[in-house]
């Protein structure tokens, strides 16, 4: 997995020929970067996967709702493996806002599982706080 990664990177190095859609965006650095993120979560490599989450998160305009909506999600899910549960609440509650305007089914079924993480933690103050908004917003 890490090979095939690195071999993306490299080749993410040579030119691209712009999209020949609208509808359409390139895959960039952004990509890989959530790409790893979410693999590293996968392969229980929380800490890699949170620096790769954060990375995402800085080359994501604020335009861009929906990447950014799913990198601070995969963020939550790498400081909950980490059991930063308080920072994941945290995070969590950045990304509340943004559901709504997004109206993605991918980022509420993310979000309602990052939810289903931090409900085990309820006890504490942040984190109820913090499913309380999830709730909210995915009823």
């Amino acid at each position: 997995c890490l090979s095939t990664l690195n071999q993306a990177e490299q080749l993410l190095s040579k030119p691209v020929a712009p999209p020949d859609s609208g509808w359409t965006s390139p895959f960039d650095l952004g990509a890989l970067t959530s790409e790893v993120a979410r693999s590293m979560c996968d392969l229980r490599d929380y800490t890699a996967a949170a620096e790769f989450a954060r990375r995402t998160i800085r080359l994501r305009s604020p335009e861009r709702m929906r990447a950014r909506a799913l990198a601070s999600l995969t963020l939550s899910r790498a400081l909950l493996g980490q059991g930063l549960v308080e920072e994941a609440a945290e995070v969590t509650t950045t990304v509340v806002p943004a559901v709504p305007m997004v109206g993605s089914v991918v980022v509420s079924s993310q979000l309602r599982s990052v939810g289903e993480g931090l409900a085990a933690h309820r006890a504490i103050p942040m984190v109820a706080t913090a499913l309380g908004e999830v709730e909210d917003v995915l009823a």
